[in-house]
């Protein structure tokens, strides 16, 4: 949902009806100005409307478990500790949830569901049942590729009943492309390398995600997100210089510019040359 400009912002820019007409045009101008730059990746997310349809896809099919798990961080987001349902037709190589993990990212695996259904069209049908059930807060489906069950008017019903019983619906799809659909907001999701913790440790699940459609502003938007364990929310990452060990060498995983490592090698140094 579009966030509107600080108050800060609007109390320095004079409504347009207490501006003569000439005045109009920069009035607006420069309110749309300030929403725009009020707006940012995780500010949308944040603001996302929860009884509506969203569809996730994997960049592509090395990211299905990077999709996945930014569909359960939004869902998270979206309706807190509701019970979260998870739907995919059984097939060779599906996925099993992995309660320990889920855990670790702040859902009770104790209100969670998983439905195992013999086919595509059972998926869909067990979807829209429980997204018309307001005892649900989030379902998500696992969904490949581009079938035909999964066209306009199924993402209408599947919209419908999200609308009225305030059910989010999450459609998580891999080695997909984008088709036209009742979905409110569409993104693209892929791995991103973490930041390392103290001792080289894991960092925190990072994505790089790119807004492909929102049904109330320009998409286009991207960037890194990391995952906040603490407040349940994505926060965004900015490229930011990685300091050395005492070493001189980066840390494993660290993203260092040539010239760093250069300045880093000692053979270069002393030798008064770079390396290659």
């Amino acid at each position: 949902m579009n966030k509107l400009a600080p108050d800060s912002v609007r109390s320095q820019t004079a409504l347009p009806h207490e501006l003569p007409v000439a005045g109009w045009g920069h009035a607006l101008a420069a309110m749309g100005d300030a929403e725009q730059e009020a707006q940012s990746l995780t500010e949308i997310i944040a603001n996302l409307p929860a009884n509506a349809v969203h569809e996730i896809f994997a960049a592509s099919r090395a990211d299905t478990a990077a999709m996945a798990g930014f569909g359960v961080m939004l869902a998270l987001m979206l309706t807190g500790d509701a019970p979260c349902f998870f739907v995919h037709a059984m097939r060779r190589e599906s996925a099993t949830l992995y309660p320990p993990g889920l855990a670790q990212l702040g859902l009770d695996p104790g209100r969670c569901f998983c439905v195992q259904a013999p086919d595509l069209l059972a998926a869909l049908r067990a979807t829209a049942d429980i997204a018309r059930s307001d005892a649900a807060g989030t379902v998500l489906v696992e969904i490949d590729g581009n079938p035909r069950l999964l066209d306009l008017t199924a993402s209408r019903r599947l919209a419908l009943a999200a609308e009225k019983s305030g059910t989010a619906v999450l459609l998580l799809r891999s080695s997909a492309r984008a088709a036209p659909s009742a979905a409110y907001s569409r993104w693209q999701v892929s791995s991103a390398p973490s930041t390392p913790l103290l001792a080289d440790a894991p960092g925190t699940p990072a994505f790089a995600v790119t807004l492909l459609r929102h049904r109330r502003m320009a998409a286009g938007l991207e960037a890194r997100l990391v995952w906040n364990f603490e407040e349940r929310r994505f926060d965004e990452q900015t490229a930011t210089p990685t300091p050395q060990h005492s070493s001189g060498e980066a840390a494993s995983g660290d993203l260092v510019s040539v010239d760093a490592r250069r300045e880093a090698d000692p053979y270069a140094q002393s030798h008064g040359r770079h390396a290659a």
